[in-house]
């Protein structure tokens, strides 16, 4: 079987021909012009008539789920003249394995590996954008945070203590944050919040329920238990 996806579609939506990896790629049985419809089959066939009226070309990702398999086709569609008929050529190839390193590499780049959060270069990115905006729109707050004694847990205990802290640690600080605000790790035991907008410049902190007399009760770890205890800057 080729590994490009072909098909070949008229200008009433039929599809001429099938091969077995365009069949496989959008759940219909190959060779079939009455093919059993599927949102695949039915997305392709209505891309192809925009085409095919606006006598274009084209070169667009199609993504299809199966479930928790996802796979990603880079699909040219061309339209030919043939035997005095308008038809759409369309090639597809399969790019699963290429977007999945690219999405991983984007998750490297702007998410912390340990908490899952946004990294620095998000957050400033984030912040930049609001100071480029008008007064209008409001304003907002940064912080930064970091544990108290961090340094001494995490020697004392061990990294594995120090991580679970910094987990737990990014979780309570999330709870009660607002699809606006923006919690970052920048480094180690350093924290990065945004919080926007704000109602005063001395009263921002009132926009958040986390408080500086601990962040909710003990973490826990086997027989340990520890207080973590936000200092702000």
């Amino acid at each position: 079987m080729l590994p490009t996806g072909v098909t070949v579609q008229d200008e009433q939506g039929r599809f001429l021909l099938v091969n077995d990896a365009a069949a496989a790629q959008l759940w219909i049985v190959a060779g079939e012009t009455a093919a059993p419809p599927s949102k695949e089959l039915d997305h392709r066939r209505e891309t192809g008539l925009e085409l095919l009226r606006a006598g274009r070309a084209a070169v667009a990702e199609e993504c299809v789920t199966s479930g928790p398999v996802k796979q990603v086709f880079l699909t040219t569609h061309r339209p030919v003249r043939i035997a005095d008929r308008n038809l759409l050529l369309s090639g597809s190839a399969d790019i699963s394995a290429q977007k999945a390193v690219e999405d991983q590499l984007f998750r490297s780049a702007n998410y912390d590996e340990l908490t899952d959060l946004p990294t620095r270069r998000v957050i400033e990115h984030r912040a930049n954008s609001l100071l480029q905006q008008d007064e209008m729109h409001g304003k907002f707050a940064l912080a930064f945070l970091d544990i108290d004694n961090f340094k001494h847990i995490n020697d004392y205990y061990g990294h594995a203590i120090g991580d679970a802290l910094l987990v737990e640690f990014a979780k309570r600080l999330g709870l009660d944050l607002r699809d606006s605000d923006m919690l970052s790790r920048i480094s180690g035991d350093e924290f990065l919040l945004l919080l926007n907008p704000i109602q005063s410049e001395h009263g921002w902190w009132n926009s958040s329920s986390i408080r500086w007399n601990g962040c909710g009760p003990r973490f826990s770890s086997t027989d340990r238990k520890y207080l973590p205890r936000p200092r702000s800057g």
